[in-house]
């Protein structure tokens, strides 16, 4: 009985330091370098070097709104779009529709949404940030400078 117990410890324990021997090695193995293709290596494309424009909702006079009342964008660039609802109490979701830009999605509450846009460059006209969910949810606007 003595014999198997140390046996299967022994063997437990070669196991284990084989184990911690390959994850070491495959840890210090640098990964290959990748090429960058014209693609990838553009910063602008990538939503983390977008010009960010945001709306949260927001209480006023008890009335919810989005916020702030009027974002200025530019036509024809493109922008990472950020909503964020962390209002406590009430819905635990709002609507963000923004028909000229095509969106329609669901902001839960402490979730942000985030969406890479490309304001139209003949966009005149502002453009509504609305809750399709709510009726009473007071809209934004995004107005266009050319």
């Amino acid at each position: 009985m003595r014999y198997n117990y140390l046996t299967t410890l022994t063997l437990s324990l070669i196991t284990s330091l084989f184990f911690v021997s390959c994850t070491k090695k495959t840890e210090d193995v640098a990964p290959p370098a990748m090429e960058e293709s014209a693609e990838t290596s553009s910063e602008a494309s990538t939503p983390a070097a977008l010009e960010r424009i945001e709306f949260h909702t927001e209480s006023v006079n008890g009335a919810l709104h989005w916020m702030p009342e009027s974002i200025t964008v530019k036509a024809g660039q493109k922008y990472l779009l950020v909503a964020k609802h962390e209002l406590e109490g009430g819905f635990d979701f709002h609507g963000l529709q923004i028909k000229d830009l095509g969106i329609q999605a669901q902001v839960n509450r402490n979730v942000e949404f985030s969406q890479e846009v490309e304001i139209p460059a003949d966009q005149k006209e502002p453009i509504v940030v609305g809750c399709q969910f709510h009726p009473k949810h007071q809209s934004a606007q995004i107005l266009i400078e050319q």
